[in-house]
């Protein structure tokens, strides 16, 4: 019914941003939280869209930006939903 995005980095107190779209690159979510040194898991999407919907089966993209400061860091990954 859920999934938690995982990720690791050495900023401590960053803020985490993360983007989900569709395949054509309209966002249908978007998740915030707070980094912390090393492993990171708690940020989690319940598979709705902004409206609460749940999301169709099938590939997502997701973008997980980390704001410390001035500085950025983007990566860009697939998710795959299926129930």
């Amino acid at each position: 019914n859920n999934t938690r995005f995982t990720f690791q980095t050495n900023a401590d107190g960053a803020d985490v941003t993360i983007k989900i779209y569709t395949v054509t690159g309209r966002i249908i979510q978007e998740l915030h939280g707070v980094s912390k040194v090393g492993y990171n898991d708690e940020i989690v999407w319940d598979g709705t869209d902004r409206d609460g919907d749940p999301v169709a089966n099938g590939i997502y993209l997701y973008k997980i930006i980390l704001r410390e400061g001035k500085d950025k860091k983007e990566k860009i990954e697939k998710l795959v939903i299926t129930r």
